[in-house]
């Protein structure tokens, strides 16, 4: 699909909600996970982080895209994956299954337009490795209508932003479904963060220079003053140890808060997930079972959690997920604990 007739469609298309997420128990995050039983699901959780929901997956989930509007969810398959399931999130019902058209992969993130009308997806073309960004149209049945380039190559997380357009995090990885998750590229990989304009237009592309081309940029979130908080996931020697956090400021500038050695051997290099709010980033370590804050642009603390990895900003501010089932706000004391084995992302739905 060209960009003015995706202008066309987004200004043409009007989605009502139908069941809002109120009616779907006031879920506020959604996140896969594992039962004991070795089942997969969709859990909705409330404010609370008590189970607003629970509803039967075909196979795991990596994450997911809450609509903004109306209780329904795209749930992603784990990189490289060819499936995404659409949910009504209040009856537990799949209402499309979605795949990426042949030669291409989704790679687990999605995000939504503003008003709900259009659906982006990340993926790639793996016969040549460039990474694409796929566009469904939602008002029509989550139709497949085209793709425009994400900017680089490996996009996993794309991520809509409050001041309009989107960001994307190229991680510079290249795979293959007939290889599984090996990595094919490592001699040449180059990751980046392209940000797109609200027409889908490309507004810039930063990368963190050569000492940081094995550092993947994997994980994005808004934060404060409109930066975007970057996790990356080092690919070198692990005794070349790069900063694992970057913040690029809405001027483009970008800053590398400051992770002790000791700490980023410990955690191998490694960022799960990554989450803001108005003042405070989190960014989540499972192979260092902890998670590091930052306030200021600098690092000021270490939250000790086993295989902890899914965040997501809320009300009551930035929400932690563990593989042990156990849920958290670090900060405060409010935590649950709950019978699951909680998957890799979690997701604010933001209604």
């Amino acid at each position: 699909m060209q960009r003015r007739h995706f202008l066309t469609t987004l200004a043409a298309a009007s989605v009502a909600p139908s069941v809002s997420w109120a009616e779907a128990g006031d879920a506020r995050f959604l996140s896969a996970a594992q039962n004991a039983d070795g089942s997969y699901a969709l859990y909705g959780l409330n404010a609370a982080l008590d189970i607003a929901f629970a509803h039967p997956l075909p196979a795991r989930g990596h994450s997911g895209a809450a609509h903004p509007h109306r209780a329904e969810a795209v749930m992603f398959a784990r990189r490289p994956g060819r499936f995404a399931y659409v949910l009504d999130c209040a009856t537990g019902v799949i209402l499309n299954h979605l795949a990426p058209p042949e030669g291409r992969h989704f790679y687990g993130h999605g995000a939504f337009t503003a008003d709900g009308t259009m659906l982006l997806t990340t993926e790639s073309e793996y016969a040549t490795g460039a990474g694409r960004i796929g566009l469904w149209d939602v008002a029509a049945g989550y139709v497949r209508t085209g793709e425009i380039s994400s900017g680089g190559i490996g996009p996993h997380e794309i991520i809509r932003r409050s001041t309009g357009g989107f960001a994307i995090a190229n991680g510079g990885i290249r795979t293959h479904p007939d290889t599984g998750r090996e990595k094919l590229n490592l001699d040449t990989m180059q990751p980046n963060l392209t940000l797109l304009a609200e027409d889908l237009s490309e507004l810039s592309r930063m990368t963190l220079g050569s000492q940081d081309r094995l550092n993947s940029i994997r994980h994005i979130a808004e934060g404060p003053q409109a930066s975007v908080a970057i996790g990356m996931q080092w690919n070198g020697d692990l005794s070349i140890q790069r900063q694992p956090v970057a913040i690029v400021t809405a001027t483009g500038d970008v800053i590398r808060p400051t992770v002790p050695d000791g700490l980023i051997g410990r955690i191998q290099g490694y960022i799960g997930s990554i989450a803001a709010d108005a003042d405070s980033i989190v960014a989540s370590a499972p192979r260092g079972s902890c998670a590091l804050t930052f306030h200021n642009d600098a690092m000021s603390g270490v939250i000790p959690a086993q295989d902890a990895c899914g965040l997501a900003s809320g009300s009551q501010g930035i929400v932690l997920s563990q593989g042990t089932g156990r849920i958290t706000v670090p900060g405060t004391s409010q935590a649950q604990d709950h019978p699951v084995a909680w998957d890799n992302h979690m997701v604010a739905v933001h209604a």
